[in-house]
C-alpha cells in the first residue's frame, strides 16, 4: 500500500501496536522509565571464591528491562612478588539471596601488580534476558593466583536500568 490509515484513536502522542491475531490499535506511547543507582565502599578483598569485589547496588526491573552497569576498583599488594591472578566480571544476583553471584560475560582474567603497587581497574557491562524482580549488582571476581591481593582501596558502581 502507499497509503495507511488506521481509524479509532490516532492522535498526537500515541503509537500503532497490534496483538497476536495482528489488529492494530492506536495506544499512549509507553512511558521511559530509567532508574539510577550508585554505590560507593571497599567491597571485598579478592580470594579464590567468586564474590562481589565492590559493594553493590540494589535494582527493581520490569520484565524486558536491562541494567547497564560500569564498576571501578583499586587493587593492590604491598606483598613480596605483588599479587596475580586476579579476575573479574559484572556480576548479579537475586537481591538478599546471598548466592554466589552469576557472572556476565567473559571477563578480564589475570591481572596482575608488582610489589608496591595499587591500579584502579575497571570493567562494564549489559545484563539482559533477567525475569522481572530485584537484583544486586556490581563488581565480582576471584583471586586463583597467590592471594597477595592486601593493598585493596574504594569502588564506585554506577547502574542505569532501561527499557
Amino acid at each position: 500500500t502507499t497509503q495507511l490509515q488506521v481509524t479509532g484513536g490516532p492522535a498526537a502522542g500515541r503509537v500503532l501496536t497490534s496483538d497476536a491475531a495482528g489488529n492494530a490499535t492506536w495506544q499512549p506511547v509507553p512511558p521511559q522509565t530509567t532508574t539510577t543507582g550508585f554505590a560507593v565502599g571497599v567491597g571485598n578483598n579478592p580470594t579464590a571464591t567468586t564474590d562481589f569485589l565492590s559493594p553493590f547496588v540494589t535494582v527493581t526491573i520490569a520484565a524486558g528491562q536491562k541494567i547497564v552497569v560500569t564498576a571501578n576498583k583499586a587493587f593492590g599488594s604491598t606483598a613480596a612478588g605483588g599479587a596475580a591472578g586476579l579476575d573479574l566480571y559484572i556480576g548479579y544476583r537475586v537481591a538478599g539471596s546471598g548466592a554466589t553471584p552469576s557472572l556476565l560475560g567473559g571477563g578480564i582474567w589475570n591481572n596482575q601488580v608488582p610489589q608496591n603497587t595499587r591500579i584502579t581497574m575497571g570493567i562494564s557491562g549489559v545484563i539482559t534476558g533477567l525475569a522481572a524482580g530485584t537484583y544486586e549488582v556490581g563488581m565480582a571476581g576471584d583471586d586463583d593466583g597467590n592471594g597477595n591481593w592486601n593493598n585493596n582501596e574504594y569502588a564506585y558502581v554506577s547502574v542505569i536500568v532501561l527499557n
